[in-house]
């Protein structure tokens, strides 16, 4: 079984829920699922910035 994350805003940069959603269709036929992150800026990603959930939550609310 092969898992992906896809992030909202991986290392700090700005993504729209577009380019997830096209990361995801990209690879879709070579995972058997995902997990989203929604990263803010802390000791484990000290660049990731502020969390991005509404790129997730628009994300979620495009996929059938």
């Amino acid at each position: 079984m092969v898992l992906a994350g896809l992030s909202t805003n991986p290392s700090g940069q700005t993504v729209t829920a577009d380019q997830v959603h096209a990361a995801l269709d990209a690879t879709r036929s070579f995972v058997d699922g995902y997990w989203l992150n929604i990263p803010q800026a802390g000791t484990a990603c000290p660049r990731c910035g502020t969390a991005q959930p509404q790129v997730a939550v628009t994300l979620l609310r495009q996929l059938p």
